[in-house]
């Protein structure tokens, strides 16, 4: 019976052993500020019928341009939303749509 004993607690130890050194870890990835991909702050679509535009998922501004005084390829676009990483795409954009 001693026997029994010390052979079952030589075999947990080894296997506990094994298992923490040579076991992978399931430790999440570490991740840097470079891999991770932002979405744009801008976004400009269609609200109630108008141009609206958003920052950060944030609505900031309605305009009085109906969408559907658009020309096609634009609503379809502001359907899709149309994401602008700079306040001058953003200006760009609202001038061409606006005006």
């Amino acid at each position: 019976m001693k026997k029994l004993l010390l052979i079952t607690g030589v075999v947990l130890t080894a296997y506990l052993i094994l298992m923490t050194t040579v076991a992978p870890r399931s430790a999440a990835p570490s991740v840097s500020a470079a891999d991770i991909v932002q979405e744009p702050p801008y976004l400009v679509t269609e609200r109630d019928g108008c141009v609206a535009v958003y920052r950060n998922g944030s609505l900031m501004k309605t305009t009085d341009t109906l969408v559907s005084n658009l020309p096609k390829s634009d609503i379809s676009r502001l359907k899709e939303g149309i994401r602008l990483q700079t306040e001058k795409e953003l200006k760009a954009i609202l001038e061409d749509l606006c005006s």
